[in-house]
C-alpha cells in the first residue's frame, strides 16, 4: 500500500480509515455529553460557575474523554470477539 492509495478518498482502506476516525470522534462527544450531564445531576453547582472555572473544567472533561475514547479503541482493536 502506498501513500496515493492511502490517501485516495475513494479507496477502501481511505475509507476505512475515515469511519474510525468517526467512531472514535463519536465517542468522544458521547463521553463529552455524559460527563456534562453527570457533572450538572451530582454537583449542580457547577452550573454557577465562573467563565474561567467553567473553562478549566470543560477542558479537563474533554482531555479525559479525549484519552479514554483512544484507550476504548484500542482496547477494541486488540480484544477478540468471542462466539
Amino acid at each position: 500500500m502506498d501513500w496515493d492509495e492511502i490517501l485516495d478518498p475513494f479507496s477502501p482502506d481511505f475509507q476505512d480509515a475515515m469511519e474510525e476516525q468517526l467512531r472514535i470522534v463519536n465517542m468522544q462527544d458521547g463521553l463529552v455529553a455524559a460527563a456534562n450531564e453527570l457533572l450538572a445531576r451530582h454537583f449542580p453547582a457547577s452550573q454557577a460557575l465562573s467563565p474561567a472555572v467553567s473553562k478549566q473544567l470543560q477542558r479537563v472533561i474533554i482531555s479525559q474523554s479525549v484519552q479514554m475514547a483512544n484507550a476504548i479503541h484500542e482496547a477494541m482493536n486488540n480484544g477478540t470477539v468471542e462466539e
